[in-house]
């Protein structure tokens, strides 16, 4: 029979069939056990496995450091040796000034980047001085090289501001917010005081400052401190000047500012 299709690629089909092909082959090639599928090993891999092997080279062709603990370990003597290769517990190094505490921290950084495949992300390293924390940073960069760029090594300062410009969103305020030092706290203070209509000579700015310093080192808020004065004898303390509303300006300036906490401590290197 002939129509108007005959030429098409649809004349040659044939009625459909009520047989069903046959399934195609299975790959038995590598079969598993029972037949079942193979399984990638690292697909449940935990977070304590060895880390995978880098690359020989950095992405634009540089040669990439390769960090040899045991190199690191030379020149030590037995008590330093034992703190860079320290596991499990923390671990304190107590030292004179020029006994070497810096060699063994940057020696120690190295090592557990080519000893135990630590990332450099993983590297907290806090000094109180920022030459101290530049002076570091390049001991670690020569024995590791530019894998020290990802590593934190700065000041407890620039290390807490850098966490709070970070979190600044869940704690109220701009990743953007200014840090006031001594001077600027200083003239905020008198501002805050004149507002207040305080007498400055029976209740100087620098008491309140020093004041509200001891309140944060002990972790004491504004709300907790009020409570605590609500029993002194009006007009005698501190703690009643500090009773009274805060003004605006206060108010202003601790939504997009934060001054920096008093730390202390010792380095040496």
């Amino acid at each position: 029979m002939s129509s108007l299709f005959d030429d098409s690629f649809l004349a040659d089909l044939g009625p459909p069939s009520n047989e069903e092909p046959p399934p195609p082959p299975e790959d038995s090639a590598h079969p598993g056990p029972d037949g079942a599928e193979d399984v990638p090993h690292h697909l449940f891999s935990g977070g304590f496995d060895a880390p995978v092997p880098r690359e020989a080279h950095y992405r634009d062709g540089a040669a990439r450091p390769v960090v040899d603990p045991s190199a690191l370990l030379e020149g030590l003597n037995e008590e330093q040796r034992a703190a860079v290769e320290h596991t499990g517990s923390p671990l304190l190094i107590v030292a004179g000034a020029g006994s070497g505490k810096t060699r063994v921290l940057t020696h120690r950084i190295a090592y557990l980047l080519g000893a135990r495949g630590t990332h450099p992300g993983q590297i907290l390293a806090i000094t109180f001085t920022n030459k101290a924390a530049g002076e570091m940073k390049e001991r670690v960069e020569e024995l590791v090289g530019p894998r020290a760029n990802a590593m934190w090594v700065s000041t407890f300062h620039s290390a807490c501001v850098r966490i709070l410009r970070r979190e600044s969103k869940k704690l109220g305020f701009t990743s953007s917010f200014s840090i006031y030092d001594a001077a600027d706290s200083k003239r905020l203070m008198s501002l805050v005081c004149r507002d207040l209509d305080l007498d400055p000579k029976r209740f100087p700015p620098k008491s309140f400052s020093a004041k509200i310093s001891n309140l944060k080192n002990e972790l004491i808020d504004e709300e907790t401190f009020a409570g605590q004065a609500t029993g002194a004898p009006p007009g005698r303390s501190l703690g009643e000047a500090s009773r009274r509303p805060w003004p605006r300006r206060m108010r202003c300036t601790r939504r997009g500012c934060a001054r920096p906490t008093h730390w202390t401590s010792t380095t040496s290197s």
